[in-house]
């Protein structure tokens, strides 16, 4: 084979300052996927790198630079900083710098938050709201006769706050929602007398009983429509 003859650097066009080379003395017949190198080359593409900064650290101060294995949790990276920085699991909790918004699933893994390498988190000092519970915005909407109002599709009212835990089904988050509105209306509705949808700038999609709210791309202040049957 080609790789196997014997070659000069100058050989090699990706060759560049800096370069990690991997050496390692065993038979060069033997089976590629034993090799150790290889087997740390491809634990290396496992992993992902991530960027964060102290919420008092100045604009250009050096981040702090950790790596984790993409399947690992925010849980796990948690206890990575503290062991890192000293700061306590407990005395802190993380948000995304680009939207501000808090990580509250720590059992979801680094993978499924959509974390890619180079990603870049804030560390906050101080107590973490309940982790795993979100504020929520409701809304009562309705659909707009057409002709009615240009370019308006519906109307949007809104009820109030509910604090919910992310492991909630979308059957009781109906039923809060049911709840907080005939408190506030002084009357008595059923919750199949609506459904609850989840808008993306948008009309929503219906969010069915089945449903878990940790599934839905959950954060503080997320929106969530009251639309009657």
């Amino acid at each position: 084979m080609d790789w196997r003859k014997p070659k000069i650097v100058g050989d090699f066009g990706s060759m560049q300052h800096g370069v990690t080379l991997f050496v390692e003395e065993n038979d060069p017949k033997g089976n590629f996927d034993e090799y150790r190198w290889k087997r740390e080359f491809d634990s290396e593409i496992e992993k992902i790198t991530l960027n964060l900064n102290q919420a008092d650290d100045l604009d250009d101060a050096e981040p702090i630079r950790i790596k984790m294995d993409r399947n690992e949790t925010i849980k796990q990276l948690k206890q990575a900083i503290s062991d890192r920085t000293g700061i306590s699991v407990d005395s802190f909790y993380l948000v995304r710098k680009s939207n501000s918004q808090e990580i509250k699933d720590i059992n979801k893994t680094l993978v499924a938050m959509g974390f890619s390498n180079g990603v870049n988190l804030k560390i906050i000092k101080g107590q973490a709201k309940k982790e795993g519970v979100y504020d929520i915005n409701v809304s009562i909407v309705k659909l707009v006769d057409e002709g009615d109002k240009d370019n308006v599709l519906f109307t949007q009212e809104p009820l109030g706050k509910l604090e919910v835990s992310g492991e909630l089904t979308g059957f009781l988050l109906r039923e809060a929602i049911c709840c907080m509105y005939n408190g506030k209306h002084n009357k008595e509705i059923s919750s199949d007398q609506f459904r609850v949808r989840c808008p993306q700038n948008d009309f929503g999609a219906v969010v069915n009983d089945l449903d878990i709210l940790d599934d839905l791309n959950m954060f503080d202040d997320k929106d969530f429509f009251m639309h009657f049957n």
